[in-house]
């Protein structure tokens, strides 16, 4: 099964180039999309420094796989739509026939290589999910991940489909498939944390304020007694924490030195 890979590009830009390593070997196709008038999903502008993004991705592009789709994906006043909609316009500019996943920038495949095996062994019709390991917060190589681990819908062999993010119609009845992803949704530094809130389709849902000094209050000592931290009180998630060293996931050091 060919599969076309998408990655949407902005202010976290620096954390694309780890995202697009660990599926590159696996992807027949991969679409970075970068608004053309570098404005997020909440329509603020961010810096973005071409010159090192272009280069670093061309760097990475061995095997002329990459393509770089630029457009306005910022014409809504809500961020959610924003976020849906250039998922629509991605999926309409993927290779006909292929098989569409739609990985965002702070998210890392662990095992891409059991992953391609299951999909090709499966050929799935209907969108499929992946395991998803939130990063909470990071202390240089220790993580402290979210528990349980949630899934994440991640795939989907329909074209501009997508009713809110990457879920379709479809994704109600999706397959879950063996692929971990460990998410650096929130393992960032404090200036990086408050761009994302700032910045991220989910802007509007929540009391960022209050999200942030949670954040800013967990460290190595208390992290056991944090619980149900989940900013948009979604029932089971982000229940507790959990220590972990980051050699634990065994990455290559390519990946290693991009998100550390």
């Amino acid at each position: 099964m060919n599969l076309s890979f998408y990655t949407p590009i902005a202010y976290d830009y620096r954390y694309s180039f780890a995202t697009v390593l660990s599926y590159y070997e696996i992807a027949d196709e991969i679409i970075l999309a970068i608004d053309k008038d570098r404005i997020s999903w909440s329509r603020h502008l961010y810096d973005f420094n071409s010159d090192i993004f272009f280069e670093k991705i061309n760097s990475i592009d061995i095997d002329k796989k990459i393509k770089i789709f630029e457009e306005n994906f910022h014409i809504y006043e809500k961020p959610i739509k924003n976020d849906t909609y250039e998922r629509n316009l991605i999926s309409d500019v993927c290779k006909k026939g292929n098989y569409i996943i739609g990985i965002d920038s702070d998210e890392i495949l662990l095992n891409p290589k059991e992953f391609i095996d299951w999909i090709n062994f499966s050929k799935p019709e209907i969108d499929i999910s992946c395991h998803w390991l939130c990063v909470y917060k990071t202390f240089k190589d220790r993580l402290l991940i979210t528990l349980p681990n949630e899934t994440a819908i991640i795939g989907t062999n329909l074209r501009n489909s997508y009713k809110k993010c990457r879920t379709t119609n479809s994704s109600l009845t999706s397959i879950l498939s063996p692929l971990k992803v460990l998410h650096f949704s929130w393992g960032r530094k404090r200036n990086e944390i408050e761009q994302k809130l700032f910045n991220w389709g989910h802007s509007e849902d929540f009391d960022t304020k209050s999200f942030l000094n949670i954040w800013d209050s967990v460290n190595l000592n208390n992290y056991k007694t944090k619980i149900n931290l989940h900013p948009l009180k979604i029932k089971n998630w982000w229940k507790s924490l959990e220590l972990v060293e980051l050699e634990y996931f065994k990455l290559n050091e390519n990946l290693l030195k991009e998100i550390i």
